[in-house]
């Protein structure tokens, strides 16, 4: 046998040693670590709200920057749905998360560097925060404070301070509200809001919390008009008040939530401005167009007779994706998920929409003798983002069903034959949106407003009596 070199004594005591570890180890008994409950400890709570803003983002185990960040956000310079909904997107689900996981116990919002805006994304930025900053349990007493940075613009932010978060927080039963923003100027405000958080059976006699809305929203429409001497002619009036209330009804039914269906409409409009503008924003969280759809049977009526044979004719070409096309032909008139046959006329809500602020605008520009802008809409839903800038028109073509019309609008100035124009149709790569969102910005001339005596800011605000339902 060799000899092996070496302190033999010391490598005699390691040999010993590990032999008794081994051996008590093996007639040890292990007990389970009972960790002790803290009395005051945040209990976790599901939250619908922050799961449909967690499910913004489409990659996996994403960098949201939470080890460095050191409570400090900054809006981006283009926070809008109308041009940049995947920059609006990203930073509203990351923001959602570093106030919800980090440690830190105050958070500042700064828009000083944001230049573009729409009432849509701050809507949903003050939803998300607001929901967040009492789900964070790395914070055991109280809730995550949020400052702010105004942004330069004063009408962006009149929103933020009269609809966005800072309403939103300022209504928080925890939170007091130290706003530093001048409202020494004479304001002449008009603000909707109106949300529905509950389940709710359809009325017959039209009295329900949908119903009520749409109601709601058409004179809030001519409560914008009325300092011009103008207010809606009784067939847009109903118009809008239809395709608002089928909107809202679309989006209890297609919300996947049957029992907490969530949507929620938001104006804006200051008439003090030398050049008003009247901010809408109509949204829900749930399914998508593409996804109500995709649900359907292969023999639905809709689907295999109108969505199919558009999506197959176009899809090859540059630019387009299924998604797309399935939600611009679900945005034609009489589409529906509903109809059963030729004769069914649901689908109309999307087009009257436009209908009726396509002809407000018209209607505007005739009597001002002037060049006015042009209003935008926009529609968001999944990856699919769709813009209405007002240069392409609505097209009216003859059913075979008698004498029959039937409005489209096909994003061309041909038809449906022909393949979307990609300025209008964009794919979003990174982001998706769990639902639907309208965004609806309609610029009014300049009026001079009777302001009271002492120069305070007058804001009237339409908001729903009930609640949440």
């Amino acid at each position: 046998m060799k000899k092996k070199y070496g302190n033999t004594k010391i490598l005699f005591q390691r040999g010993w040693l590990r032999h008794l570890h081994s051996v008590s180890r093996k007639y040890k008994t292990y007990y389970p670590i009972v960790q002790k409950n803290k009395s005051n400890s945040k209990l976790k709570i599901k939250n619908p709200i922050l799961d449909f803003i967690e499910s913004i983002s489409l990659s996996h185990g994403d960098n949201i920057g939470l080890r460095s960040f050191s409570g400090h956000l900054r809006v981006p310079r283009k926070f809008t749905f109308f041009d940049q909904p995947e920059i609006a997107l990203s930073f509203i689900y990351r923001a959602m998360r570093l106030v919800r996981e980090s440690t830190c116990r105050a958070v500042t919002l700064d828009y000083d560097e944001s230049m573009e805006y729409c009432l849509g994304a701050e809507c949903l930025l003050s939803i998300a925060l607001t929901e967040a900053r009492k789900s964070n349990y790395n914070i055991e007493k109280g809730n995550v404070l949020i400052n702010g940075v105004y942004p330069r613009n004063p009408q962006h932010l009149e929103i933020i301070r009269d609809v966005g978060l800072v309403k939103e927080l300022n209504e928080a039963e925890d939170t007091e509200i130290k706003d530093s923003s001048d409202k020494d100027a004479p304001l002449k405000q008009i603000v909707f809001i109106n949300d529905s958080i509950g389940k709710e059976n359809s009325s017959a006699y039209a009295d329900d919390s949908k119903n009520k809305a749409a109601e709601l929203f058409t004179k809030y429409i001519n409560d914008c008009l009325n300092p011009y001497g103008l207010e809606l002619m009784p067939d847009p009036e109903t118009k809008l008040k239809s395709c608002m209330g089928e909107l809202l009804d679309n989006a209890e039914r297609h919300c996947g939530l049957p029992q907490r269906p969530r949507w929620y409409v938001r104006g804006y409009v200051n008439h003090s401005h030398s050049q008003p503008v009247c901010e809408l924003a109509v949204f829900n969280f749930g399914k998508t167009i593409p996804e109500t759809f995709q649900c359907l049977p292969r023999d639905h009526y809709s689907y295999n007779s109108q969505i199919l044979p558009y999506v197959d004719k176009h899809r090859k070409a540059r630019g387009m994706f299924r998604e797309g096309l399935i939600t611009i032909a679900a945005l034609q008139e009489r589409v529906s998920c509903k109809n059963q046959d030729r004769n069914d006329s649901n689908g109309t809500g999307t087009m009257e929409l436009l209908d009726v602020f396509q002809g407000m605008h018209d209607h505007l520009r005739r009597i001002q003798e002037q060049d006015v802008i042009e209003p935008v809409m926009s529609l968001t839903t999944g990856n699919t983002h769709i813009k209405f800038d007002g240069k392409l028109r609505i097209i009216k073509r003859k059913l075979q069903q008698g004498n029959k019309t039937r409005q489209i609008y096909p994003f061309n100035d041909i038809g449906l034959e022909k393949a979307p124009d990609r300025a209008y149709l964009n794919k979003m790569q990174r982001v998706k949106f769990p639902g639907v969102m309208i965004n609806i910005r309609f610029p009014l001339p300049s009026v001079t407003m009777n302001v009271e005596a002492d120069g305070q800011q007058e804001i009237d605000e339409v908001k729903n009596d009930n609640g949440a339902n």
